[in-house]
């Protein structure tokens, strides 16, 4: 039987500080790839983190008046990168 199972990550637990955290991911993938050969299936959701944060604060230092709705792309975009 198959098991399907989502995991969400904040994007701080990958990245935190800027800084990729190569070790848990690369244990991450490890697991999942133990449970994909036990026939599980995985959609894996990685948030913008700090990336995400420290992206629209420079923006909003530059753009004084950048609406909240360019400061959600950003963030989508961040996410877009942690993926």
């Amino acid at each position: 039987m198959i098991k399907k199972t989502v995991i969400h990550l904040g994007g701080s637990i990958v990245c935190p500080d800027d800084k990729i955290e190569v070790d848990y991911l690369i244990e991450l993938r490890q697991f999942i790839l133990q449970k994909v050969s036990d026939q599980w299936q995985f959609v894996i959701v990685i948030g913008g983190g700090g990336l995400a944060r420290s992206y629209q604060g420079f923006v909003s230092e530059i753009v004084s008046d950048i609406s909240n709705e360019d400061k959600d792309w950003i963030g989508i975009h961040a996410t877009r990168m942690n993926a």
